[in-house]
């Protein structure tokens, strides 16, 4: 019985207590220990508290399991509890675990490689797997608490997940849908910051984890100085496609939008009425739509009650970020060195690669000693 126990382990170290009836009618096994699991983390052991295991044909699909109270130790004291039954190759499981490490349970999950980076713990998981024993379908939920990946903390959120096997083209693979609700991430690097989304879906599949898609619905973020953004949208074959609005909007906000830079301390001010699209890879981003300008103070210029349309490619491969597209000042007024003030007629700002020196093509006009001037003014702010 030992041979068997270990055959369906996949340990060489199988002991237990007591044993009593016959396989052919019932046999009852009691606290049963297992230890040296293949595929497990060292440490990992198994304890049963009682399993019955009887014969109906001799045959693999004449064999019947059912386990009471069975409990899977990890290392850190991570414990998952279990109990079930098998039929032939059948398997109806149910497993629960008041607290798992997220590390030591991606190491469960074949196929599944967790970054080095992601530590944390999840909570209430309850898990169901039934179906043919290589391939089960599996249902869970459970929540995740102060989950930390790089610079972002997963503060709450419930998870529901859905693993379904599937067979295409002679190839088996599993599809997951996982959806998460009332969710708080926090910003490590920008304090009194958070990120809540109401719910969240992701679809994917182990035979092509790029093919992975996002779908985000009622997205909330907090940032210093900063109204809500409002946010929802996709995310499928490599591209995003996301609607994003705020009453107010403070610049030196954005920052975590250029990930190869610290701030944007070169300008100041604030966007009201923020409407954006944004569109593409993360890599190459397209950014466009309209606002109106507050105030924006730039070296020695300032724009002021000026509505904007814009169209902006942000590169994030090259370090720093590239910048190129236009910006369309339609009017308001423009302040420059000492008393000079000006009211834009149609003008641009354009970037072509590093966005703290943009150039600008501004046409408007300007009132001196009351004499009315029409002014041109193109260049940069360096070479005017």
């Amino acid at each position: 019985m030992k041979r068997v126990i270990s055959g369906f382990a996949k340990s060489n170290s199988v002991e237990f207590r007591k044993a009593r009836g016959s396989i052919v009618r019932k046999m009852a096994l009691e606290d049963i220990q297992i230890n040296r699991l293949c595929g497990f983390p060292k440490g990992s052991e198994v304890i049963i508290k009682q399993a019955d295991i009887w014969l109906t044909k001799l045959s693999r699909e004449g064999l019947h399991i059912a386990i009471q109270d069975g409990s899977l130790f990890l290392p850190q004291d991570n414990r998952i509890n279990f109990s079930g039954n098998m039929e032939g190759s059948i398997i109806d499981l149910s497993i629960h675990s008041d607290l798992v490490n997220v590390q030591r349970l991606s190491q469960l999950l074949p196929g599944i490689v967790m970054p080095q980076t992601v530590s944390g713990s999840l909570s209430d998981v309850v898990i169901a797997a039934k179906g043919p024993l290589g391939g089960p379908t599996i249902y869970g939920t459970c929540i995740a608490d102060n989950v930390i990946y790089e610079e972002y903390i997963i503060k709450k959120v419930l998870c529901k997940v859905t693993a379904t096997p599937e067979l295409e083209k002679g190839k088996s693979f599993v599809k997951v849908l996982v959806i998460l609700d009332d969710m708080e991430i926090g910003l490590r690097g920008i304090p009194d910051s958070q990120v809540k989304i109401q719910k969240a879906e992701i679809e994917l599949n182990t035979q092509s984890i790029g093919a992975m898609k996002i779908k985000v619905s009622n997205g909330r973020v907090s940032l210093p100085g900063s109204d809500l953004i409002l946010f929802y949208g996709d995310y499928g074959g490599g591209s995003l496609n996301f609607n994003i609005y705020s009453k107010n909007l403070a610049i030196d906000s954005l920052a975590f939008l250029l990930p190869h830079e610290k701030s944007l301390a070169f300008v100041k001010g604030n966007l009201q009425d923020v409407d954006s699209f944004c569109g593409g890879t993360i890599q190459n981003l397209t950014i466009k739509g309209t606002a109106i300008v507050g105030k924006i103070d730039y070296k020695s210029f300032s724009l002021s009650g000026t509505p904007l349309v814009y169209n902006i490619l942000l590169n994030n491969k090259t370090v720093p970020a590239q910048v190129n597209g236009t910006v369309l000042v339609k009017r308001g007024q423009v302040s420059g060195p000492g008393s000079v003030s000006v009211q834009p007629e149609e003008s641009k700002l354009l970037f072509s690669g590093d966005y703290s020196k943009p150039s600008f093509d501004i046409k408007g006009n300007s009132t001196v000693e009351k004499t009315k001037i029409q002014i041109v003014l193109k260049g940069t702010s360096d070479k005017p």
